[in-house]
């Protein structure tokens, strides 16, 4: 199953966006509607750093996330 994520578009790195208490983290996202939401909003925070989608298998994600 793919996940989404926000990356940045030069070089792919992940970048963090702030939860639900304000931390930032690595999400990702299995609804296509709710990541493409948060790239609007995380390019309107950052709008010197190109950002774009990025597509990960869900097992990789949580390998990532080191069994989080």
């Amino acid at each position: 199953m793919p996940v989404f994520t926000i990356v940045e578009e030069a070089s792919g790195a992940l970048v963090g966006v702030a939860d639900e208490s304000g931390e930032t983290c690595c999400r990702w996202y299995a609804d296509v509607d709710e990541v493409q939401s948060a790239l609007v909003l995380t390019q309107h925070l950052n709008p010197d750093l190109p950002l774009s989608l990025g597509v990960t298998p869900l097992g990789t994600a949580f390998a990532l996330t080191s069994g989080w």
